[in-house]
């Protein structure tokens, strides 16, 4: 299903039902709004993971703007405050009243930026495998030792302290392959963590949002 923010067109589904019988009267379930990883991925990678979820909430899955179904936009608008928006937008478009946000990986990134930008508009959010805004980088550094060797923890190290961004071309063309090599997945969304999301963050806006571990 495709809806419909004025600017921008997302493609977005639903598990379970928004409401059950209870005895001779009706109960609304809560609602969680799942937010994929990425860049360039969609609400598949993390639909089958929380499948099991629709027995007992409503699950509204959606593709991010510039990802998926949902209208590819432009890059100007690729950034974390535009995808926060939509959020927002896309509940209020839906009828959802306090929704539970779940942010995954990079969707938690998203979840955030929502969370610190509308602080009075979620009922909660949930972040899942995403760094929660403070990125360690010497664990990214670590990681791509381990898995290319000095050469490669070398490139990792001088992209971090590059603050003109001449070794991002030689960092992401070492991620490409090392992310294809079979045991590279344990290390994957580490390294993605560290990559993908870095030219996209906002650690001032991260800090408005009081954390908790549970």
């Amino acid at each position: 299903m495709r809806i419909s923010l004025g600017d921008v067109s997302l493609w977005f589904d639903v598990s379970g039902p928004s409401v059950i019988p209870q005895g001779d009267t009706t109960a609304e379930r809560p609602v969680v709004v799942a937010v994929h990883g990425g860049p360039g991925l969609d609400h598949m990678t993390v639909k089958s993971a929380l499948g099991p979820l629709a027995e007992d909430f409503q699950v509204v899955y959606f593709d991010l703007r510039g990802h998926g179904r949902s209208d590819h936009s432009s890059a100007e608008f690729w950034n974390m405050r535009t995808w926060a928006d939509d959020l927002r937008r896309l509940c209020d478009a839906l009828g959802l009243r306090k929704p539970v946000v779940l942010g995954s990986s990079f969707g938690g990134f998203v979840a955030l930026s929502y969370a610190a930008l509308f602080p009075d508009h979620p009922g909660g959010v949930i972040l899942a495998s995403t760094t929660g805004g403070h990125q360690d980088q010497q664990r990214v550094i670590e990681a791509f030792g381990s898995l290319g060797g000095p050469e490669a923890a070398a490139v990792a190290q001088r992209t971090y302290a590059d603050e003109t961004g001449d070794n991002q071309a030689e960092f992401l063309r070492h991620l490409e392959v090392l992310s294809q090599r079979p045991q590279g997945g344990l290390h994957r969304e580490v390294i993605q963590a560290g990559a993908a999301v870095d030219g996209h963050q906002d650690r001032a806006l991260y800090r408005r949002v009081p954390l908790r571990n549970h």
